[in-house]
C-alpha cells in the first residue's frame, strides 16, 4: 500500500511527480490512501494484516529482494 498524503489546496510544484507516482502505483495494483479516511480503510483491512504478517520477521534487504525478483 502507498501512504501518500497531501495538501488539495496548496499547489504542488512537483504536481507531475505526484501524477506520475500515483500512475505507476494504478499500474501496479498498489491499494493508495491519498487522505486519512482512505489511510484507515486500508490499515483496518484484514487484508493488511495479513500481508504485513508476511513480512513482519523478514528483513528490508529479503523484502526488497522478494519484490525485485517478483513475476510482473
Amino acid at each position: 500500500a502507498m501512504f501518500f498524503f497531501t495538501d488539495p489546496m496548496t499547489p504542488q510544484p512537483h504536481d507531475v511527480d505526484v501524477r506520475a507516482l500515483i500512475r505507476l502505483a494504478n499500474m501496479y495494483e498498489v491499494p493508495i490512501a491519498c487522505n486519512q479516511s482512505t489511510a484507515d480503510l486500508l490499515i483496518s483491512n484484514p487484508k493488511f494484516e495479513e500481508i504485513c504478517e508476511q513480512y513482519r520477521d523478514h528483513s528490508p534487504e529479503q523484502v526488497f529482494a522478494d519484490y525485485s525478483n517478483r513475476q510482473v
